[in-house]
């Protein structure tokens, strides 16, 4: 996948940033209480949640946490954005 493209699919997952952190607290999930759990920093997963970086690690555990697909913008699983932001 290009580095364009996976831009593309962060820039997505940002606008979703607020939305994915309601949804963790709901299910009694912090940033931090996550990260401790999955032995990541809190940073990585912030990253990923804001857009800036893809991991799959941590796209995955939102799934499992059932974060909705819709908010993931995942570039393994979406279709490739279509212009615009």
């Amino acid at each position: 996948m290009s580095p364009i493209v996976r831009r593309e699919f962060g820039i997505r997952r940002s606008r979703y940033a607020y939305r994915i952190r309601e949804a963790l607290d709901r299910r009694g999930w912090t940033l931090s209480s996550l990260a401790r759990d999955m032995g990541l920093s809190v940073q990585t997963v912030s990253k990923v949640i804001n857009g800036q970086s893809h991991s799959v690690r941590v796209l995955d555990r939102l799934r499992d946490e059932e974060i909705p697909e819709r908010l993931l913008c995942d570039p393994r699983r979406g279709d490739i954005p279509k212009g615009g932001r």
